[in-house]
């Protein structure tokens, strides 16, 4: 039984993990976007200034700190 308990947990991070991968590929990939446009360091939810210091932490970050977590609720 605690095999498949902890079978069962590992599967459930792998998964979260996968998604949290796919979803961060996608921002890469809209970050290269958004260099090639020269909108690179806007948000593109409400085109405020995405802070170097938050693109220098996460480099394909297409939402300010506040959006990123409204996003997330």
């Amino acid at each position: 039984m605690e095999d498949g308990a902890e079978r069962f947990a590992i599967q459930e991070n792998d998964e979260a993990l996968f998604h949290r991968n796919v979803r961060r590929l996608s921002d890469v990939r809209r970050a290269l976007e958004k260099i090639d446009e020269g909108t690179y360091g806007t948000s593109d939810a409400s085109g405020s200034v995405i802070p170097k210091s938050r693109l220098e932490a996460v480099p394909e970050a297409i939402y300010t700190v506040g959006e990123e977590r409204l996003d997330e609720r």
